[in-house]
């Protein structure tokens, strides 16, 4: 399960995983640094294409690799510019969706809960643990890659985006205080 997938024909698709990512003609090794200035210069996912499925595939370029945005990495200037702002269809995009999946499906949240967080903390989620830690990390991961390849930049976006382990653990230890606070106020005005 990488999470990509391609058309081979006008309503189907098949699961495919990358082979590799280029800019401007150039492969990009892991994790793919590129350069950012230029929008009209996007990363080039190419991926398996079945043999049977190459000429339906190969009719058009947007059915043949995919395009995804170089994006600053807010570096700084000793640190690679960008990178490419998405690996689906890599390891790490298998691996992050493989620990969403296992967190959705052992929860017992409701439908529109499952994929959130926060609702995985409480009792019908998985419960913050070794499972939960994993799944916030991979997903913060996948959707802030270009962030996450620079130590800098990652403990920068890591202490303010709510998405980050750093402030689901916050949010999730302020609740708990606040819930035992409350608490202890109606235990001392029942008693």
């Amino acid at each position: 399960m990488s999470g990509l997938a391609y058309p081979f024909n006008s309503t189907g698709a098949k699961c495919t995983t990358m082979t590799s990512v280029a800019q401007n003609g150039y492969a990009l090794s892991y994790p793919y640094p590129c350069d950012p200035t230029n929008f009209t210069n996007p990363c080039q996912i190419k991926f398996s294409i079945d043999p049977s499925d190459a000429a339906y595939t190969s009719g058009a370029s947007s059915r043949s690799q995919v395009n995804v945005p170089c994006r600053c990495s807010l570096g700084g200037p000793t640190d690679p510019m960008g990178f490419c702002e998405s690996v689906i269809g890599g390891k790490d995009y298998a691996s992050a969706l493989s620990s969403v999946s296992t967190m959705i499906q052992a929860s017992n949240c409701h439908t529109l809960d499952r994929a959130d967080l926060r609702a995985q903390t409480e009792s019908c989620g998985i419960g913050p643990g070794t499972a939960w830690t994993s799944a916030v990390n991979h997903l913060f991961n996948m959707t802030h890659w270009q962030y996450v390849q620079v130590s800098t930049s990652y403990q920068c976006v890591s202490n303010f985006f709510a998405d980050s382990i750093q402030s689901l653990t916050t949010q999730l230890a302020l609740t708990m205080a606040t819930s035992a606070t409350a608490l202890i106020l109606l235990a001392a005005t029942l008693s």
